[in-house]
């Protein structure tokens, strides 16, 4: 698990600490770990054959918590809408 930037999480504890979160509130947050000044949310996309996401990103300053609260189900309805155009 090669570090990107110092966010980037190595640990493979922590990892599974980070995706029983994911698992308990529907989606993923990157604050950073892949390039510094970035934040990105993601969903899956429900039901299809392969592991498929949907996300937006965007610089972080402009990607405060208010905007990922609005962009999660904006999200969702697009992944559950592909999901039913690929099955």
């Amino acid at each position: 698990m090669p570090a990107q930037t110092e966010h980037t999480v190595t640990d493979p504890d922590q990892l599974l600490g980070q995706l029983a979160w994911v698992r308990e509130h529907g989606y993923a947050l990157d604050d950073g770990e892949q390039e510094i000044g970035v934040r990105c949310v993601a969903v899956t996309v429900p039901e299809v054959a392969v592991g498929l996401a949907l996300s937006v990103s965007g610089p972080a300053a402009r990607m405060g918590n208010d905007v990922v609260q609005q962009a999660v189900p904006l999200l969702r309805q697009a992944a559950t809408a592909l999901a039913a155009d690929l099955t």
